[in-house]
């Protein structure tokens, strides 16, 4: 039996993150980090996550910066824009800096989340048997 994919959901709304792990924790390993710092902080410390949500307006990051610099430094972990901010801007930002895989926007139904981070691990699951092919 394959184990759960692990996620890494970022956020500022302590609501939000706890209501997502109730949700979300029978069908992912869900991890979750107040604001980009403490993601990075998250990210340095623990194995690689397969899949990182990322809010856009948080106080300490913006979500675009942060997921531009987990495409840097962990390029398989699968990125996802989740955020109430649907401006232009944001959605270029995320998709030219941060590389992601999906943009969502808030409200998001908990089946549409899942289903985006579902699909989110199967592409990390491709591009890390691609590297593995590589080395």
């Amino acid at each position: 039996m394959k184990s759960k994919c692990r996620i890494l959901l970022v956020d500022d709304d302590a609501r939000l993150l706890t209501a997502a792990k109730r949700v979300l924790h029978k069908h992912v390993d869900l991890d979750i980090a107040e604001g980009g710092k403490a993601a990075l902080q998250k990210l340095n410390d623990n194995e690689p996550y397969a899949v990182l949500v990322s809010d856009q307006n948080m106080p300490d990051m913006k979500g675009a910066q942060l997921l531009e610099e987990v495409s840097e430094r962990w390029p398989i972990t699968t990125r996802i824009m989740l955020t109430g901010n649907n401006d232009v801007e944001t959605a270029i930002a995320a998709v030219n800096s941060g590389h992601i895989f999906r943009f969502l926007n808030k409200p998001c139904q908990p089946e549409e989340l899942l289903s985006a981070i579902l699909e989110g691990d199967k592409h990390h699951q491709l591009l890390a048997g691609e590297k593995a092919l590589l080395e």
